[in-house]
C-alpha cells in the first residue's frame, strides 16, 4: 500500500463515522470478490479454450495422417485400425509394453 493511501486512509478514519468505514469495508470486499471472480473464470476459460484446441488440433493431425481412404470407413476408423493392428502386432523391437493399473 502506497503512503498516499495510507494518508488517505487515516484521513478518512479521523473524519468518518463508523457506519460509513464499514460500507466502505464491505463495497471494497464485494469489489475484490467480484474482481478474483471474474479473474479465476477467465483463467479457466482460457486454460480450457487452450486444451481443447491443442487436443483438436493433435486430433485433426491424426487424422490427416492417413493418406488412403477405404470405403465404408471414415478417417477416423481408418486412423484407428491401423493404430490397434500396429499395437496388436509384436514386431515393434525397443518397444516396452504399457503398464498394467493395480486393481
Amino acid at each position: 500500500m502506497s503512503t498516499t493511501r495510507i494518508i488517505d486512509a487515516v484521513a478518512t478514519y479521523k473524519t468518518a463515522k463508523r457506519e460509513e468505514l464499514v460500507k466502505a469495508v464491505e463495497d471494497a470486499k464485494d469489489a475484490y470478490d467480484a474482481a478474483w471472480d471474474a479473474y479465476m473464470t477467465s483463467k479457466i476459460a482460457l486454460k480450457a479454450y487452450d486444451k481443447e484446441n491443442t487436443t483438436e488440433k493433435l486430433y485433426y493431425e491424426l487424422l490427416y495422417a492417413v493418406n488412403r481412404i477405404h470405403p465404408n470407413e471414415t478417417r477416423h476408423a481408418v486412423a484407428l485400425r491401423y493404430i490397434r493392428e500396429a499395437e496388436t502386432t509384436n514386431n515393434s523391437v525397443g518397444c516396452k509394453e504399457p503398464k498394467k493399473e493395480n486393481t
